[in-house]
Parts: C-alpha cells; sequence; structure tokens
C-alpha cells in the first residue's frame, strides 16, 4: 500500500498500448502471445489487440495502483485498514480432517 511498484504481483504488470493514431491505452496485463495481447484497462475493461495493429507496447515499472504515504493514509488508518482486510480472508475450517 505504501510503496505498490516495489513488488508487481503476475498478472498485475502495468502496460501502455500505443495505437498507430497515437492513442495510448492503459491497464493491466492479462495475456499475451506472440500476435495479441489482452489488457484490463483502467476502467476495468477486458479488452484484446493485435499486435500488428499496435504502434508500440510499452511495459510500464510502476504499479497502476497509487502509493498511499503517510501524508495520504495515516499509521493509524493504515493499520485499521489491514485489520479490516485480514478479516475478508474467510476461516479454515478444522472439520475436514
Amino acid at each position: 500500500i505504501r510503496t505498490p511498484s516495489e513488488w508487481i504481483a503476475l498478472g498485475y504488470e502495468a502496460v501502455t498500448l500505443v495505437m498507430k493514431d497515437g492513442q495510448r491505452i492503459r491497464g493491466t496485463k492479462k495475456n499475451e502471445d506472440v500476435f495479441s495481447i489482452q489488457l484490463m484497462d483502467v476502467r476495468e475493461r477486458l479488452q484484446g489487440y493485435l499486435k500488428k495493429d499496435l504502434q508500440e507496447v510499452i511495459y510500464e515499472k510502476e504499479s497502476l495502483m497509487p502509493a498511499y504515504g503517510s501524508q495520504r493514509l495515516s499509521d493509524a488508518d493504515l493499520n485499521d485498514l489491514l485489520g479490516y482486510l485480514s478479516t475478508l480472508r474467510g476461516s479454515q475450517s478444522t472439520s475436514d480432517r
């Protein structure tokens, strides 16, 4: 949360596609092969593109998730957020033994 670009999980790599008309589309790469690339754009739409229709594919080093420094999110608020998120993991059943 503080430094999201420090480690980016597989499936969340940011890319910018530059179309031949100069239009840029940013998103997270979902699939790629020699001929095509699929991404989820910043509006959460799954999009597929043929590489022959692109001018360039830019593989970003930065995460699309913004960094939440202490000026933007206090340590107390961060701890509250992490506490809440940890409750969403679900319980592990021990009755399956």
